[in-house]
């Protein structure tokens, strides 16, 4: 984890992770799991976890944009996080919102969130 700051980026903390998404929140790194987002600290201790069911798939992508998380799932659902608050809070439909895939090329998801 760096801090960017008038003289460049300068580390903070490091912690070991086979996480191929993370995003960064104030005091906060979330990183993906195989069916949930770890929320964790700095140093990587996990203090909370969002979790999905079967049917979202596998959480593949994530950006964080001021107070909120955006997370999409492999089987092409997007999720809303409100990051305000002392924990993670949903934000929109409780079970995220599936993406209509039908008019993209079978075989193909996601690719970014932002």
């Amino acid at each position: 984890v760096h801090e960017a700051g008038p003289r460049g980026y300068v580390p903070i903390s490091t912690f070991d992770s086979a996480s191929d998404a993370m995003a960064i929140h104030r005091e906060t790194v979330f990183r993906a799991g195989a069916s949930m987002v770890e929320v964790c600290t700095l140093a990587g201790v996990v203090k909370d976890t969002l979790v999905y069911d079967d049917a979202h798939g596998q959480v593949e992508h994530m950006d964080v944009s001021k107070d909120y998380l955006a997370v999409s799932t492999s089987n092409g659902f997007i999720k809303l996080w409100r990051l305000g608050g002392r924990t993670p809070k949903s934000h929109g439909p409780t079970g995220g919102k599936k993406v209509d895939l039908r008019d993209i090329p079978t075989g193909s998801s996601i690719e970014s969130i932002k």
